[in-house]
């Protein structure tokens, strides 16, 4: 028989202080407690996990780009409009 992983609980993951994940870390313990019982979507839910780290890495990896110059607005005045 398989032994089934323990359920993730919210409180055993990092805090968010700053509420930059919204309702993530809610998500994840529903969706690994879900997922745990059914091994074929435990590994779909490691790959998009394991895909989303891999991004993270990159993008922490990749230098800065500095940031495009905005091209000036040209406003159109009531005269233009008419």
């Amino acid at each position: 028989m398989i032994k089934r992983p323990s359920r993730l609980d919210i409180v055993d993951m990092p805090r968010d202080s700053q509420r930059a994940l919204g309702s993530l870390r809610q998500v994840l313990c529903a969706t690994f407690n879900y997922c745990r019982k059914y091994p074929v979507k435990m590994e779909t839910l490691k790959a998009v996990l394991e895909y989303t780290l891999d991004r993270i890495k990159a993008l922490e990896s990749e230098p800065e780009a500095p940031e495009p110059e905005k091209a000036p607005v040209k406003r159109k005045t009531t005269k233009e409009t008419k």
